[in-house]
């Protein structure tokens, strides 16, 4: 991911929750955190959001409707480690 692609996944995820903060996953995947609600992120679904389910991560595709549907922490990777 370059910078422009970096600001524009920042810029949409802060669209969604002001409030959203980066963290720092080792060996170094740079992800948001952010929440929001089922509705508005299947609006604007990229394929690499996580949703956060019983204290586990699953990923939207691997997430049940209930799953989806009970979730309010999301979590975006913006950049991931070679």
């Amino acid at each position: 991911m370059n910078f422009s692609e970096l600001t524009a996944a920042t810029a949409w995820i802060r669209h969604l929750d002001l409030d959203a903060e980066l963290t720092v996953e080792r060996p170094g995947n740079l992800w948001m955190l952010f929440s929001g609600d089922a509705e508005s992120i299947r609006a604007i679904c990229r394929t690499c959001i996580d949703l956060q389910s019983d204290g586990a991560w699953v990923t939207w595709d691997d997430a049940s409707d209930d799953q989806r549907e009970s979730a309010t922490l999301f979590r975006y990777l913006l950049m991931a480690a070679d």
